[in-house]
């Protein structure tokens, strides 16, 4: 799972993020089950936030 705000690759298990600290999930996300839809909002979130020039 991909954290919204730094793109790092992280651990859906995880809470935070690794190298940011952020939060891996949303704040109405159930957490720990199937239907966490949070992976796909972070990919989202972060294709739109990362540099478009990056090689």
């Amino acid at each position: 799972m991909r954290c919204a705000n730094c793109g790092n690759q992280a651990s859906w298990r995880d809470p935070d993020c690794n190298k940011c600290d952020k939060p891996l999930h949303q704040k109405n996300c159930k957490g720990k089950s199937a239907d966490c839809k949070c992976h796909t909002i972070n990919e989202q979130a972060w294709s739109q936030k990362k540099p478009a020039n990056t090689q």
